[in-house]
């Protein structure tokens, strides 16, 4: 009896939900939101507060960023009636962000990490304290465009996230000074996007349902199959040693060459042609190659070498010693291939 009782108050077992969720599933979000809008009127506490997270769901997904405010709303009303959700928290933490209120949203996402360190949002919430911190430190502005701006922090944490081969290309002053420029035109060109309404276009609405079917398809794989499929470390290990060849990083020497006799008149770095020559001298030669005949010399020192008799000036800008992507480098995508095997 007990236990029936507690099935009907409970709101995931309402009528009107499944219908209001199935409304949702057919993109039908104004009959979605008029029925969440009548469960709120015969329910309180938890269960309201479950109502009030999926209409902030609601505005927030399906209507923004035309009705953040009320998403916002929303889940204050729905953490002020069942602060021990931590699902609610996150939602609470993530509008706020969305809502350019910083400094509450780094709040919540702490409190999450503090209070619910088990919770499936964890990682999530230690992602979002990590993309918060930048913005409550505006004294290390590096760029203002459109009344915004951009951090060191930001700067630094959008090199980290350029691919590894690309990385050492945004590291300098020149780089750093582009890769500021292509933010700054992404987040004018998805301001401007907004302003249009393009959010709105159907051929928009379709490609982002899409994207969204396939995130969604993407969680479902990691959380119920691939979570569940384990791989010892020993395996991952045995792989890598079976495998290290394709791990290999070549030896290899970067040079700048220039001919000995034209070094008054030329600049260095516009002789290729004496580049060219002597790098096929070297790559031809049965006897020898490249790293093996320079490797043992002082980068960045100019010396003179003698090849057909003709004197060369030859500067070594980097040397690159034979070795192997460190194995803790590629664990995960060795991890990741295993379970793709074992499915």
């Amino acid at each position: 009896m007990i236990t029936l009782l507690m099935l009907k108050v409970n709101v995931y077992n309402d009528e009107g939900y499944i219908k209001a969720k199935t409304y949702e599933m057919k993109f039908e979000y104004e009959k979605a939101k008029d029925e969440y809008l009548k469960l709120s009127k015969k329910y309180k506490g938890k269960n309201l507060a479950i109502i009030y997270k999926e209409l902030a769901d609601l505005y927030f997904f399906y209507y923004y960023p035309d009705s953040i405010s009320l998403a916002y709303d929303y889940i204050s009303k729905a953490y002020k009636l069942d602060k021990s959700n931590d699902e609610i928290l996150y939602r609470l933490a993530l509008y706020s962000e969305a809502n350019e209120s910083f400094q509450l949203a780094s709040k919540y996402y702490e409190n999450l990490v503090v209070k619910f360190q088990k919770s499936e949002f964890f990682n999530d919430a230690l992602d979002g304290v990590e993309r918060i911190f930048p913005k409550n430190y505006k004294e290390e502005i590096v760029a203002k465009y459109d009344n915004q701006f951009i951090t060191s922090m930001e700067l630094e944490k959008e090199i980290e996230n350029q691919p590894p081969f690309t990385r050492a290309k945004y590291e300098n002053y020149e780089g750093k000074k582009e890769l500021l420029n292509m933010m700054i035109e992404n987040r004018l060109v998805y301001k401007e996007a907004l302003k249009r309404g393009l959010h709105r276009n159907p051929e928009f609405k379709e490609k982002f349902y899409e994207n969204i079917k396939d995130d969604f398809a993407r969680v479902y794989y990691t959380k119920y199959i691939s979570d569940k499929i384990k791989v010892d470390s020993l395996e991952v290990k045995d792989y890598y040693e079976k495998n290290k060849q394709n791990y290999r990083i070549w030896g290899f020497v970067n040079l700048k060459i220039m001919k000995w006799e034209d070094s008054l008149n030329v600049p260095k770095d516009s002789i290729f042609d004496a580049q060219s020559k002597i790098l096929t001298f070297y790559e031809n030669s049965p006897d020898s190659n490249l790293y093996k005949q320079f490797s043992q010399k002082d980068t960045m020192k100019l010396f003179i070498d003698k090849i057909k008799d003709t004197l060369y000036a030859i500067k070594i800008i980097k040397i690159q010693k034979p070795d192997y992507v460190k194995f803790e480098e590629v664990y995960s995508s060795i991890e990741s291939n295993l379970k793709f095997e074992k499915e």
